[in-house]
C-alpha cells in the first residue's frame, strides 16, 4: 500500500496542476498555440490527465476536427527530453496509435504532446500523465473514490462520483449507493477506457438521489474474474440531504 500513497500523492500534484483539464502542468515549457482561421485542430481524449500508466506502451488517441493532419505525438520527461513520438497522417475523425515508451523507472511525470509535424512551437493539445515500471504496481485490481470524501453532505437530484481504477475485470466497474436501512438508492455500471486493464485511470459518474436522504453507503467494486463474487474497491459513508452540505 505505501507504493499506491505514494503515486497518489504525486497524481494531486499532476491534478492540481492540470487544473482538471488539459491546461500546461508545472514543471513543462509553455507553448502557445497560434491557428489561423479554419485550421484544424487535433484533440488527445486518452490518456486523461493523471492516469499511471504500468504497461509498456501507452494507447494515445483523440479526435482530428477540420483539414486533414500530419501530426506528432510525443512523450516527454520533465527535462523535455522526447521518450517516444509517432507521426500520423489523419483525416478528420478519431484517431489512435501506440507506442513503446520503454520506460523502467520509478513513478514520474511525463507529458504527451500532440504538435504539427515538421518545424514549429504550436501544440495543439496535451495530457500529463504518470508513467511506472509495473513492479511498482499494487497487485490485482484496486481503486479509490476520489469525490466525494468521507462523511460529506451530497444533495441535489444529481450526485457526481469521482475516481480512479486499475485491474477492473473486463474493465468494468459497479457503483451503488445504499441507504443505512439497506435499501438501494442507486447503481451504475462503467466500462472503463483501459486498454491494457493495468494502467490506472479515472472514472466518473452521476448518480439519480431519488429524493433519498440520511445516512448511506457509496461502494465501487468489480465482479471476480471467477464469477463468485465481487471484489470490492472503495467505501465511503456519506449523508443524502435535499441540499449538499
Amino acid at each position: 500500500m505505501l507504493r499506491f500513497a505514494v503515486i497518489s500523492a504525486l497524481l494531486i500534484v499532476i491534478l492540481a496542476a492540470c487544473g482538471g483539464g488539459q491546461d500546461d502542468p508545472e514543471g513543462f515549457a509553455r507553448a502557445t498555440a497560434t491557428f489561423e482561421p479554419g485550421a484544424s485542430t487535433v484533440d488527445i481524449l486518452f490518456p486523461q490527465n493523471g492516469s499511471v500508466i504500468y504497461a509498456e506502451a501507452i494507447t494515445i488517441s483523440g479526435r482530428l476536427v477540420g483539414q486533414p493532419q500530419q501530426f506528432t505525438l510525443q512523450v516527454l520527461d520533465l527535462d523535455e527530453t522526447v521518450l517516444v513520438e509517432s507521426t500520423l497522417d489523419e483525416q478528420p475523425g478519431d484517431w489512435s496509435v501506440e507506442v513503446i515508451h520503454g520506460y523502467t523507472g520509478d513513478p514520474t511525470e511525463i507529458e504527451i504532446r500532440a504538435v504539427p509535424a515538421g518545424a514549429g512551437t504550436t501544440v495543439f493539445d496535451r495530457a500529463s500523465v504518470l508513467i511506472s515500471d509495473v513492479s511498482n504496481r499494487p497487485e490485482g485490481a484496486f481503486g479509490a473514490v476520489v469525490l466525494p470524501t468521507d462523511g460529506d453532505v451530497l444533495g441535489g437530484d444529481l450526485l457526481l462520483v469521482e475516481g480512479r481504477a486499475s485491474g477492473a475485470t473486463e474493465n468494468m466497474l459497479t457503483v451503488e449507493l445504499v441507504r443505512e436501512d439497506g435499501r438501494m438508492v442507486a447503481v451504475q455500471t462503467i466500462t472503463l477506457t483501459n486498454p491494457y486493464v493495468i494502467d490506472e485511470v479515472p472514472w466518473q459518474v452521476e448518480l439519480e438521489r431519488r429524493e433519498a436522504n440520511g445516512p448511506a453507503t457509496l461502494t465501487v467494486y468489480t465482479d471476480d474474474a471467477g464469477g463468485e463474487g465481487r471484489i470490492e474497491l472503495d467505501a465511503i459513508e456519506v449523508e443524502l440531504a435535499e441540499a449538499a452540505g
